[in-house]
């Protein structure tokens, strides 16, 4: 079935891409770590220093991207928890307001930021379990598709003649339709 093939060049991709970017984080964690941290300003060395194809670059800078909005998520956080406790009993409207609105958009990194591998870590880790989650659902669909189709032949007693593969074909197709409808950001998203 076209469907298989499809799914495993997908496979395969995923694990060539996941491949580029835990060799990144390998590289940083012997190369530039410090205490199991890394200052972030120091990555595009090491980026520049493994000379990426184009294609890798983009997918290295998609996930210090990821890693990078997680970290400053939880930066801004400790800022806002912080700036409550300090000022607990005394809430200055003006101030109190700008830290509470300030956005993650609106933050960067800078010379002092330690990023802890942690975030590396947990940025590959969800990359990995949001895939294996595609993959489930697209295996899964490709075995009931196939029963569907199975079914719907012997619904017409036709499973053991010629017109039996254009029922099978007609069952899929229904079958796609019916899921696009049900499961349209797992069919957009592979």
């Amino acid at each position: 079935m076209i469907l298989n093939s499809q799914i495993s060049k997908k496979e395969k991709s995923f694990k060539e891409n996941l491949a580029v970017k835990r060799d990144l984080i390998e590289s940083l964690k012997s190369n530039i770590s410090l205490n199991e941290k890394v200052f972030f300003i120091q990555i595009p060395d090491e980026i520049f220093r493994k000379q990426y194809k184009k294609d890798q670059f983009e997918l290295v800078v998609g996930i210090l991207n990821k890693i990078k909005r997680a970290y400053l998520t939880d930066k801004l956080k400790a800022e806002q928890e912080k700036f409550r406790e300090e000022n607990a009993n005394n809430m200055r409207t003006k101030e109190m307001k700008a830290i509470m609105e300030k956005r993650v958009e609106d933050m960067g990194i800078n010379d002092t930021d330690e990023v802890d591998f942690a975030y590396f870590d947990a940025a590959l880790a969800e990359e990995d379990h949001e895939y294996r989650e595609t993959l489930e659902f697209w295996h899964t669909f490709v075995t009931d598709s196939v029963e569907e189709g199975e079914i719907r032949a012997k619904e017409y007693k036709l499973e053991k003649t010629k017109k039996a593969k254009s029922i099978k074909e007609w069952a899929f197709i229904d079958f796609l339709n019916r899921q696009t409808e049900t499961n349209y950001k797992a069919f957009v998203s592979f």
